[in-house]
């Protein structure tokens, strides 16, 4: 009779333990991604669907892709076919895996980009996972990549799967600089930048007294890679969908 309370205890224990693993094996896997906000594919919004100034599209799609770094302060460089390098250095944490954050870091400079040139311009965070240029553009999280600067960072390196594909020469903060000069030229109404509305979104070509980048993809490999001057943003009031250079 002493051996039936002791068999109890033990089938209890047996029960439970059974019953945590069950639990734990059939608990929703998407459920702390959900609640953390991370925006699914079907509610990003792809930056480069609207024309460019010769009206052909630069795409993105979900299943393009992914950009693992984002241009940062560890230097490398890619170099076009014509033989040009451009910088594109990595932004890594300690794991080895991008951090999702532009390099720099502190407040604006006070002159913000060069009236002429668009000269290097910092990020601000303003909260969390979202950058603040000088000029007061926004940089958030979006787009097929999960962030507008990670989908920046796709045209600071050629895709010869795509049609046609800007390419910025230079660093992040350099690029920042010159999306900041052109949103000021469209504020000013100078003639340097041409506005209009798409589809709700401002669209702005800023033509600059220099090479900004050059034409990638397939035309720009059929054509050897011509340099470009003039940069196209698209902007949601103040919130920076995308940029890339254009012809």
């Amino acid at each position: 009779m002493s051996q039936r309370p002791k068999r109890g205890i033990v089938w209890l224990v047996v029960f439970l333990t059974v019953f945590v693993a069950v639990s734990y094996l059939l608990r929703d896997p998407d459920g702390q991604r959900l609640a953390d906000g991370e925006p699914s594919v079907e509610q990003t919004e792809d930056g480069d669907t609207l024309g460019d100034a010769t009206g052909a599209t630069d795409r993105d799609d979900a299943n393009s892709q992914d950009v693992d770094a984002l241009p940062g302060n560890e230097s490398a460089s890619t170099h076009s076919d014509d033989g040009s390098a451009a910088g594109t250095g990595r932004n890594q944490g300690s794991t080895g895996e991008p951090t999702g954050r532009p390099p720099t870091r502190g407040p604006p400079s006070d002159d913000g980009a060069d009236e002429s040139t668009g000269t290097a311009a910092p990020l601000v965070e303003v909260r969390a996972d979202v950058w603040q240029s000088p000029a007061g553009l926004l940089y958030k999280p979006g787009s097929a990549e999960g962030h507008r600067l990670k989908h920046l960072a796709r045209h600071f390196q050629d895709d010869a799967s795509r049609p046609i594909h800007g390419v910025f020469d230079g660093e992040l903060s350099e690029v920042i600089g010159l999306i900041d000069q052109a949103y000021q030229w469209s504020e000013a109404n100078d003639r340097r930048a041409s506005v209009k509305q798409e589809r709700g979104r401002t669209v702005i070509i800023a033509r600059f007294d220099r090479r900004v980048g050059y034409v990638g993809g397939e035309r720009g490999e059929r054509d050897g890679h011509p340099a470009v001057s003039k940069v196209q943003v698209v902007l949601e009031d103040r919130d920076v969908i995308t940029a890339y250079p254009v012809d």
